[in-house]
């Protein structure tokens, strides 16, 4: 996790990590892959749903730096087209949230 100060945001070299206000994020393995990436968690639907709502299927809030607010208003089919895209990306096996303590659900 890259250090923080207030009022700043901080991000580590290679743009996977990230400190501000918010708290501290990682990013997520956006790769199809089955056991850490996408294909774990993910169908057409449950992506859509996660960003009309920004929310993860487990319901964790999405947090900075990812634009929810940009893919909130999107339209299903250039929604569809990014899942669709996604799934044809190299799988790359990288569980990012090893080590690290998984975040809140998000209240209701």
């Amino acid at each position: 996790m890259p250090s923080g100060a207030p009022g700043e945001v901080h991000a580590s070299e290679d743009f996977t990590a990230f400190t501000g206000g918010w708290g501290s994020t990682v990013a997520s393995n956006l790769t199809p892959d089955p056991a850490t990436g996408l294909g774990m968690r993910y169908n057409e639907a449950k992506f859509l749903a996660a960003m009309r709502t920004g929310k993860k299927p487990e319901g964790v809030v999405i947090m900075p730096p990812m634009p929810v607010d940009v893919y909130v208003n999107m339209k299903d089919d250039d929604l569809k087209a990014i899942f669709a895209y996604l799934k044809t990306i190299k799988p790359i096996r990288n569980a990012v949230r090893a080590g690290i303590p998984p975040p809140a659900p998000a209240k209701k």
